[in-house]
Formats: C-alpha cells, sequence, structure tokens
C-alpha cells in the first residue's frame, strides 16, 4: 500500500452488540466451523495448504501432548479429542512445517490476536462475556483499530482474532510488531503480554474451562456471519493498526541507507590507505546471555533477601533464567543449573520445577540433536531454542525503574533510561576533557551575540563580518544574535 487506507468505524450500534443469547449465542458456529476457519484446507486459488496444525491437551505432569495434522485431519481428530476431554482441547493459531510448534518451524501465518483476561482487571471483573466484548469492540472503534474478525468466550477471558490471508514466515517481525500494538491499546483489558508469539495455542470451540464450572468455549460476536467471517489482507491491516505504513517504513529506509552510504564514500583512509574499522563492542549470544543471566541473579537477591522470590513472578523469572542457561551452556548442564536455580528461587517441590522448564529444555535438546543435513543447503539455519529480547525480558520478569536504577543494570535497561545514562556520561566526558557545559556554552554564546548586535547597530558591521571578527562560523553568529534579540 502506498498510503493508510480510509478507516470506516462501526455504523450501527448492532454491530457492536454481541448477541445476548446466554446459552449458545451462534449455535451454528462449533468446532469444526472454528478449526476450518481458522485454518482453511485450501489456498484462494484451491490449491491444498502445506504445513501442519498442532492440536494439544495438557499431560498431568504440565508437559504438552502435541498432535501435528495435516489439514483434511484436523476436524476428526479434534472431534475424538473433545470427546475423550472437552476441557482439554487446544489448537495453534498458525501453521508450522514440523510436528513441533516451535516459532523457528513456522510455516505460514493465519491470525493476530489478542488474549483479554478480564478478570484481572479491577474495572472489568465479574461482568458478562458480551459486555466486555461491547465495550472491547467500542474501544477498538475509538482506537481506529479494524473489527476483529470474531470473538470468542474462552470461559474466563476473550480472545479477539483478526484472521488475515497466510503470510510467509519470513513475515513474522512486522506481524509480531502488529501483536504488540494491539496488546498495547488493550491493556485498559487486562490483555496477556505473554499469549503474543507465534506458536500460541488457544482452546478449542466447543470444549469447556475446567477452571471454572460449566464455562463453555463460544462465538459470541463475528463481523457478517459465522460462514463467511472476514478475512484480512495482511498490509491493509497492519497499514491501519501500526504508527507507520509499510510504504514510509521502506521510504525511510532507503533515505537512511543512501545516507549511510554517502557517509560511507565520504570517510577519508588513514595514511595507509585502509578505512579505520569499528571499535564498537559486539554481543555474541552466549554473552549476551551471560548478563542477562547476571542480572537476573540481581534481581532475585534484590527482592527478597533470603534468595526466594516473591509469589506471582517466579515463573517468569525461572523461564527467563532457564533460556538463558541453554545459550550458554549444554542441555544437560543447563537443565541441571535450572533446577538447583528454581529450587533455591521459588521453594516449589522438585517435580514441579523439573515440569515448569520442560519446554525450555525440549527445545534445547533438539536444537542439540540437529544435524547440518537437517537444513537444505540454501536455507537459514534457524535455532530451535527460545529467544528473548531485553523488552521482552523486562516485562516479563516486570522489572521496575527503581530495581534499575537501584542495582545499576547495564542490560535490563528501557531504552529512555539507556539515553539518559548515555547523556550523563558525555556531560561527564566533556567536564573531564575541559569542555564547557551546556549552560556555559549558553551564556558565551549569548554574550557573543550582545556584542554582535550592538556592533551591527553601531557599525553596520555584515552577519558575514562579524563572524570573521570572532571568529566563528556565519550560522553561529547568526542564532547568537537571535539568542540576545529573545526576550
Amino acid at each position: 500500500m502506498s498510503g493508510r487506507a480510509a478507516y470506516s468505524a462501526p455504523d450501527t450500534a448492532e454491530q457492536l452488540s454481541p448477541r445476548r443469547q446466554q446459552n449458545c449465542p451462534y449455535p451454528e458456529f462449533g468446532f469444526a466451523e472454528h478449526l476450518n476457519a481458522l485454518h482453511p484446507p485450501t489456498t484462494s486459488s484451491g490449491k491444498p495448504r502445506k504445513g501442519r496444525v498442532i492440536l494439544a491437551r495438557k499431560k498431568k505432569d504440565g508437559d504438552w501432548d502435541e498432535t501435528a495434522c495435516r489439514f483434511d485431519e484436523i476436524v476428526t481428530t479434534a472431534s475424538k479429542m473433545l470427546d475423550e476431554d472437552p476441557s482439554n482441547v487446544f489448537v495453534t493459531q498458525n501453521v508450522f512445517r514440523r510436528r513441533s510448534r516451535c516459532t523457528a518451524e513456522l510455516e505460514t501465518i493465519g491470525a493476530v490476536w489478542s488474549d483479554v483476561d478480564y478478570y484481572k482487571s479491577n474495572e472489568w471483573s465479574g461482568r458478562t462475556p458480551e459486555a466486555v466484548a461491547a465495550a472491547v469492540l467500542e474501544h477498538l472503534a475509538d482506537k481506529r483499530i479494524p473489527m476483529p474478525s470474531y470473538i470468542l468466550s474462552t470461559g474466563c477471558g476473550l480472545l479477539c482474532v483478526w484472521l488475515i490471508t497466510p503470510l510467509p514466515a519470513q513475515a513474522e517481525p512486522r506481524w509480531s510488531a502488529v501483536q504488540r500494538h494491539i496488546l498495547t491499546n488493550m491493556e485498559d483489558f487486562a490483555a496477556d503480554n505473554k499469549a503474543i508469539d507465534a506458536s500460541r495455542i488457544f482452546r478449542v470451540v466447543g470444549g469447556k474451562n475446567s477452571k471454572i464450572v460449566g464455562a463453555k468455549v463460544q462465538l459470541i460476536w463475528c463481523q457478517s456471519k459465522p460462514d463467511s467471517l472476514m478475512r484480512y489482507d495482511f498490509g491493509y491491516l497492519a497499514d491501519e493498526i501500526l504508527p507507520e505504513t509499510q510504504a514510509s517504513i521502506k521510504a525511510n529506509k532507503a533515505a537512511r541507507r543512501a545516507e549511510y552510504e554517502a557517509k560511507k564514500n565520504a570517510r577519508v583512509p588513514n595514511d595507509e590507505g585502509v578505512k579505520k574499522p569499528s571499535t564498537r563492542r559486539l554481543f555474541t549470544s552466549a554473552g549476551y546471555y551471560e548478563l542477562v543471566l547476571k542480572e537476573l541473579e540481581a534481581i532475585r537477591k534484590f527482592r527478597s533477601v533470603d534468595g526466594r522470590l516473591p509469589a506471582g513472578g517466579r515463573n517468569s523469572w525461572l523461564f527467563c533464567v532457564a533460556i538463558a542457561l541453554t545459550h550458554i551452556h549444554g542441555p544437560e548442564e543447563a537443565a541441571d543449573m535450572a533446577v538447583a536455580l528454581g529450587l533455591e528461587a521459588t521453594g516449589w517441590p522438585r517435580k514441579e520445577v523439573v515440569s515448569s522448564l520442560s519446554s525450555t529444555m525440549k527445545r534445547a535438546r533438539k536444537e542439540t540433536a540437529r544435524t547440518k543435513t537437517e537444513t537444505d543447503a540454501n536455507q537459514i539455519r534457524l535455532d530451535a531454542r527460545y529467544k528473548l529480547s531485553v523488552a521482552r525480558i523486562i516485562d516479563l520478569v516486570e522489572i521496575t525503574e527503581e530495581e534499575m536504577a537501584a542495582l545499576k543494570l547495564t542490560l535490563l535497561l528501557r531504552e529512555h533510561l539507556k539515553k539518559r545514562r548515555a547523556n550523563l556520561r558525555r556531560v561527564k566526558s566533556r567536564q573531564r576533557h575541559g569542555g564547557k557545559s551546556r549552560d556555559e556554552q549558553k551564556l558565551a554564546k549569548l554574550e557573543i551575540g550582545k556584542k554582535c548586535n550592538l556592533l551591527k547597530v553601531s557599525e553596520g558591521m555584515t552577519v558575514r563580518e562579524l563572524a570573521i571578527k570572532f571568529g566563528h562560523a556565519v550560522g553561529h553568529i547568526s542564532t547568537a544574535m537571535a539568542l540576545a534579540k529573545a526576550p
């Protein structure tokens, strides 16, 4: 798209009102209709789709029992699983290349979503799903975000889904940006910040939520009709949701590239004719995660004198620590160290700690077992282990700015704090080298401006002549004179 398309908010109250029947708002929309809408078996041109959809059940030990299905097997497999245990059937929102739902095996992306845990919100807790859904739709309209394709009641929350034409895995970064932007705009409804990754699974329509007695997973609102749900072009949806359109991003990127090339070509070689190499410090993966681990340990000790984390943040902290360890050590050594840290930090039974680490260690063992022959020679080999950005760690562990300052963290910092520290370092460096402070520079410029204004009036000197007299650039003299004239 060359520009942002005109957005039209819903016209009628009917579009913003979920159906009010309490038992089953859309009885015609069952698990088969849900799975076929989420994962249509053919492409828009009628060809069979590639990849696998993962249906999952949670085992008693906390691990997942996952079944990879071809598109023609999804409905029959889900039917059997629902018959066995309707409260324990989940499905991936995206499609994967192999029998694993790790992001590294992503084949196509078919939806954008927001998992709304409104029961955690003081404002919305205790309200009916229909009332919260109506409020969500009004909120999205106010934010000028297109309406979801459908909204499910999941028993104790809502799942808002925007169906999209299938995207290749290479589009995952921009898709993730859309996910994060929707999450930011849904904070008032306690949207789950841990449910935005491409491998996320959610309950199937027709199932039940075991957390609440009698709670069913069902459709409570949709655009158009249940048998013809709205499916967006991702380019349009992203341009409507994100601050910048794809066209403007490409234009800015091209401009930055051109500016970089111009600067690069203008650099003067040294005496040997060789351009000076960059001295910027670069992190290796292991080095990055070693610093992550060090600072997470500092946070744990800061939050508790005895090293045992308070309830509510133990699982997220241990998850981040385990991922860091898998990038530093082999899977078996990482597992032993993670279990030891988990027992010390959480106080949980060993079995529970091992269960909480199972998916992370499973990824690490898979990465170790892979060989070069598994990957096509022309294809980039993707790491099967989980990876975490600084921003993601901060959100998961809920690191406060007070903790960042008190512990003098160097990596796990918000961007504005990094900039503030960089500015302070520049100020101190200037002072060490005898340079003037900003205030001193401003006073000096003000004095020159006053003298120049006086000479211009009394002797009729031009700005160029004044620049030669005082030994400054013409632009410097101009701004100094304007500063001196300012009230």
